[in-house]
């Protein structure tokens, strides 16, 4: 059972903007095992869980959209009949 609580992912969610993209996902990562761990945990508030589950969800999308997009094939991204458009 992990030892962190639901302000730590919180805090996390909050560090991961000032983190290059590999760095933002790592931490993002381990702060979704850590809601996994606690989503059976009674002295947890499950909706804030969830809520925080789904933020973390939507973080992680953004950051690899954008990493799809920051890889030099805007161009692709632009004309989606490019073989190579993310």
């Amino acid at each position: 059972m992990t030892d962190r609580n639901l302000p730590d992912v919180e805090s996390d969610l909050e560090r991961a903007t000032d983190l290059e993209t590999g760095a933002a996902v790592e931490l993002l990562e381990r702060a979704r095992r850590d809601l996994s761990e606690l989503t059976d945990d009674p002295g947890v508030d499950q909706d804030h869980r969830r809520t925080l589950e789904n933020r973390l969800e939507q973080r992680v999308r953004e950051l690899r959209n954008r990493d799809a997009y920051d890889g030099g094939e805007i161009g692709a991204a632009m004309d989606p009949d490019e073989d190579n458009a993310p």
